[in-house]
């Protein structure tokens, strides 16, 4: 299940926590002239909690393998292939406001994260 949420804020977006509106003040932020355009402006939204960190929108992926320990290496590198499509496009989605992944709690079983954490595992 997705929710859609449109992100209408200007950069950088105003906060209620006092902890993050002290680390939006810092320099780095206020030199930065347009946020959104600038190859900071994900991270910046990431460590201010406005956007998922990338592991959580690849716990969000449900794998099609669903025990990842008896499955081959093969079969894996597969699945991760095809998955990391979806990853892109989701990342995508998010980004642009479409898709919001923190209102979807509830996680798949078996995700793109628990494929990535099985191939690491194996090397």
């Amino acid at each position: 299940m997705w929710f859609v949420v449109r992100v209408t804020s200007d950069f950088p977006f105003p906060t209620l926590n006092k902890e993050f509106r002290k680390f939006e003040s810092l320099d780095i932020w206020k030199r930065l002239k347009d946020g959104r355009n600038s190859l900071l402006s994900w991270y910046f939204a990431v460590s201010t909690n406005r956007m998922p960190a990338k592991y959580l929108i690849s716990k969000s992926i449900s794998c099609n393998v669903t025990d990842l320990r008896l499955a081959s290496e093969e079969d894996l590198w597969e699945e991760h292939r095809d998955l990391i499509e979806t990853f892109l496009e989701t990342w995508k989605r998010v980004r642009s406001g479409e898709v919001d992944i923190r209102s979807d709690l509830s996680w798949q079983k078996t995700s793109l994260m628990d494929l990535n954490v099985e191939l690491v595992n194996r090397h």
